[in-house]
């Protein structure tokens, strides 16, 4: 982060203290669908043959590879997922864009590498073996539509929110923010595991199956509607260090931060996106603020879910990967969000803990690029 204070994770790091941080791990492209069918696949953005293209399947542009669910699912795991994991719609697999939620009955919809990934029909755990919250669309409506709605506008360019927001705490009862449902469920999830292997275990039976869960948290991620109390945390989270291009940079290394420019704050300001054309020094202090206070409440979702796992009995016997598709710039450079090769959009989190690891609080500085997921049984 620069010469500014590190965000406040205190689960994350106690997860990192017990556990092995890849130090050196960088995504394959610095944008959301890419990395994730990359890392989900074992395979290169040109071998998947998704780059920026989010309206093409991996399965039938690249190849029909095994993903990392699939394997597991297909040996023995029961395989269970929840929120962002691929990309959903279709460079997953979907029939549609995803400014519509269809709901747990309509999986096909909202892609997710169905029906290849997940256990199907375990009505107990999640119907067709995903998760997607009720209002996932919050963020991009500006309200909370349930199921079977979709957004007003529609359209990529069209959002109707500002870029960040802060939510005070009796909106984020009356509408529980869509991480915190996804952390819910995932609790929910762990403890019927949990309870399935104490009950065989008393009966004497056969071993249950073991288990591969997924948790993707949305946030951090533009917008970041955060609660109050979260982007309270940081007064001030400062600007950018070099807020200008680089000297003798080329153009193709350049964005114009167009994800940015889908918001409605940003699209009254006017900015063009171009080369050093700087945006409103008060803006980019907020947005920073509601940056950092986004990664605190990742944190705190990622502390209940770690914290389930240790309740219900399961820790010690669970692999344990935290990562994310690839970093964000704050205004370093002069650019927002990602979609470039600088070091602050490839380089990415990769945490790694696994029963009877010798070794706690260990770092690696070699390079890294590793395909695993959030928790997941040994055999």
């Amino acid at each position: 982060m620069g010469r500014h204070a590190p965000p406040v994770t205190p689960h994350l790091d106690a997860f990192a203290n017990r556990s092995m941080v890849f130090r050196r791990s960088y995504c394959q492209q610095a944008i959301c669908m890419a990395t994730r069918a990359s890392l989900l696949t074992g395979r290169r953005p040109d071998t998947t043959g998704i780059t920026v293209d989010l309206g093409s399947y991996w399965r039938t542009k690249g190849g029909n590879f095994t993903s990392l669910p699939q394997h597991f699912r297909n040996s023995g795991y029961t395989t269970v997922g929840h929120g962002k994991i691929f990309h959903c719609g279709p460079c997953s697999g979907g029939t549609t864009r995803n400014y519509t939620n269809p709901g747990p009955e309509h999986p096909t919809v909202q892609g997710d590498d169905h029906p290849y990934a997940w256990t199907l029909d375990d009505p107990e755990l999640l119907l067709n073996g995903y998760y997607h919250a009720p209002n996932e669309l919050y963020s991009i409506c500006s309200a909370a539509p349930g199921y079977g709605t979709s957004c007003p506008g529609g359209g990529m360019g069209d959002r109707i929110t500002p870029s960040f927001g802060a939510i005070n705490a009796s909106s984020e009862a009356t509408v529980p923010l869509v991480d915190q449902q996804l952390a819910d469920k995932a609790i929910h999830t762990l403890g019927i595991l949990a309870n399935r292997s104490q009950q065989r275990s008393a009966a004497d039976a056969d071993t249950p199956p073991p288990w591969f869960v997924a948790v993707g948290f949305h946030l951090p991620h533009l917008p970041d509607l955060v609660p109050q109390r979260f982007v309270d945390m940081y007064p001030d989270a400062g600007l950018p260090d070099g807020g200008f291009a680089p000297d003798h940079m080329p153009a193709v290394a350049w964005s114009n931060s167009g994800e940015l420019n889908q918001y409605s704050d940003v699209r009254a300001m006017h900015a063009s996106g171009a080369i050093n054309v700087t945006r409103p020094t008060n803006w980019t202090r907020e947005l920073r603020r509601h940056y950092y206070g986004a990664v605190s409440y990742l944190d705190h979702n990622v502390g209940r879910v770690l914290g389930a796992l240790k309740d219900n009995g399961q820790a010690e016997d669970a692999i344990v990967a935290f990562w994310g598709d690839h970093g964000y710039q704050l205004g370093e450079h002069g650019i927002y969000c990602k979609v470039t090769n600088f070091e602050d959009a490839v380089h990415t989190v990769l945490i790694i803990s696994w029963p009877g690891q010798q070794h706690t609080g260990v770092s690696s500085s070699f390079g890294a690029y590793v395909a695993l997921h959030l928790t997941a049984a040994k055999p």
